[in-house]
């Protein structure tokens, strides 16, 4: 499991060169902005260096940031998150919080492994625990996975320097009462932070993929923690796996014709991975922290969905319909209500909502 940080003042550092878009500052400057000393400035310099980012000095003008590597680190996405909550106000992880990693077996592992380290996320009276809090809202990164996790047990493709794979621990106050809100609103923060970073319109395939031009580019899983003692789903772990460029090899066979990548095979594009994880995290968080922002959510989800006024074929989960033994069944795609439940109406008239179940448009391969 390799882990990827730089330290706070690293950060702030590369904050600063970054802000001069190409121009020198000199180190005295950076120290003043910093509030460090000018020590702790080559220091911080020298890390970077160590860690891939191309920074010139001269002794009469100073430093300057010509390239950066395409490195995942917890300062920097923190820095990120920082200007975001100057702005909204919502309240963002400490970098303290967020876990970066260049391999790792799954970031919702990751979570889980965490949250089952915590001698109690919540107290008898169901308030978090100084536990609870630093998990809250916590953060896990990666830029490969050896074992991703997809709906249904399925595998998530996740090679090296291709995408990018985050987690989030949420744990509000009362717990999670609607898991499938919890999903809309991360396939909708998904959607604002690939606009935002690359600019890119995504459309959502209900429940939790991203699809770009017919692929999906983008997987949610969300994984509900419940509580033994209380029987309270006090916890989710929310998971989205970004496919970001395409790898030499390609997808494997079984998902060549539905996958697609953001970026394509254009290795001049920078994944910019750091602004993605923060864009994502921030987006999330912010659209969960109100009603109205979830209601404001649910209907940008219904704006951006792919199956509305579609016929669809539709494989309910076992148990979900035994009124039907049938393994699947046609109908078309109405509407998506405020619950997160998609509205199909059969061929016969008849309008269900559906909770869960893999649903394709009829006739399609996805």
């Amino acid at each position: 499991m390799k882990n990827y940080n730089i330290t706070s003042t690293s950060a702030l550092v590369l904050s600063e060169l970054r802000s001069r878009n190409g121009q020198y500052v000199s180190g005295e400057e950076l120290a003043k902005q910093c509030g460090v000393s000018r020590t702790a400035i080559w220091k911080a310099i020298a890390s970077l260096r160590d860690s891939g980012y191309e920074i010139s000095a001269s002794t009469r003008t100073g430093y300057c940031l010509h390239s950066e590597p395409d490195i995942l680190n917890s300062a920097e996405i923190a820095c990120l998150l920082k200007e975001y909550e100057k702005q909204s106000h919502t309240v963002m992880p400490q970098m303290e919080q967020i876990h970066t990693y260049d391999t790792i077996d799954s970031t919702n592992t990751a979570a889980k492994t965490a949250i089952a380290a915590c001698t109690a996320l919540r107290s008898a009276d169901g308030v978090l625990t100084a536990d609870g809090q630093k998990l809250h809202k916590s953060v896990f990164c990666a830029n490969q996975q050896t074992a991703g996790k997809g709906r249904q047990g399925r595998q998530f493709y996740s090679p090296p320097s291709s995408g990018l794979y985050i987690s989030i621990v949420y744990a509000p106050a009362g717990g999670i009462t609607n898991p499938a809100i919890v999903t809309a609103g991360a396939a909708v923060a998904a959607c604002r932070a690939i606009l935002e970073i690359y600019h890119i319109e995504c459309q959502i395939k209900w429940v939790n993929d991203i699809y770009l031009n017919g692929k999906k580019v983008c997987g949610i899983l969300t994984e509900g923690m419940l509580s033994m003692e209380t029987n309270l789903l006090e916890s989710a772990i929310i998971g989205t796996g970004f496919n970001l460029k395409e790898t030499g090899e390609g997808f494997p066979p079984d998902i060549a014709q539905t996958a697609g990548t953001l970026l394509g095979k254009n290795s001049e594009v920078s994944t910019e991975r750091n602004k993605l994880a923060a864009a994502a995290t921030y987006h999330l968080l912010h659209i969960l922290e109100t009603k109205e922002r979830i209601r404001q959510a649910l209907c940008e989800y219904r704006k951006r969905s792919m199956l509305i006024g579609k016929e669809l074929t539709i494989y309910p989960l076992a148990g979900a319909f035994p009124e039907t033994e049938r393994k699947f069944f046609t109908a078309t795609a109405v509407d998506i209500n405020d619950e997160a439940q998609l509205i199909v109406q059969l061929p016969e008239g008849k309008k269900i909502s559906l909770d869960s179940g893999e649903v394709t448009l009829h006739g399609s391969v996805f």
